[in-house]
């Protein structure tokens, strides 16, 4: 998240993207670890009368990085994660724009920290883990 928030502020710096409305965007992710997810349920095994069947957390190996060590193509690299963080995150960003702004300002938004963040990312080639949970959980009888 530090390169997409630099990304941000590059935006700002060219005058892209105004100070206030990159104050309104927030960009954090923290997957919650399979201990964390389960706590509701400790205490009492239920927890708002649901159990929890099934629990698992799966870190995702990194297609692009399994890529990248074969090619070592930094800029190839650097793209694919742009763009995955463009259809993760972007839309969520793009809520903090000016209200005024037309659908094409906020097309250019979405474009402009792409490639501001695939710049960013080619200097710094790193694989990006995916956390993935799931939880099957029973309603309880009562």
């Amino acid at each position: 998240m530090d390169h997409a928030n630099a990304a941000l502020r590059d935006l700002v710096d060219t005058g892209a993207l105004g100070a206030d409305e990159m104050a309104r965007m927030a960009l954090a992710a923290y997957p919650r670890t399979k201990q964390e997810l389960l706590a509701p349920f400790a205490a009492g095994g239920s927890f708002s009368g649901l159990t929890v069947d099934h629990c698992a957390v799966q870190v995702l190996a990194d297609p692009a990085w399994s890529a990248y060590h074969v090619s070592r193509d930094r800029r190839a690299l650097a793209h694919e994660h742009a763009l995955l963080f463009r259809v993760i995150f972007i839309p969520t960003l793009a809520h903090a724009l000016d209200a005024h702004r037309s659908a094409d300002e906020r097309s250019a938004f979405a474009d402009r920290l792409t490639d501001a963040l695939e710049r960013r990312l080619i200097d710094a080639p790193a694989p990006q883990h995916r956390f993935v949970a799931s939880i099957v959980l029973a309603k309880t009888a009562g």
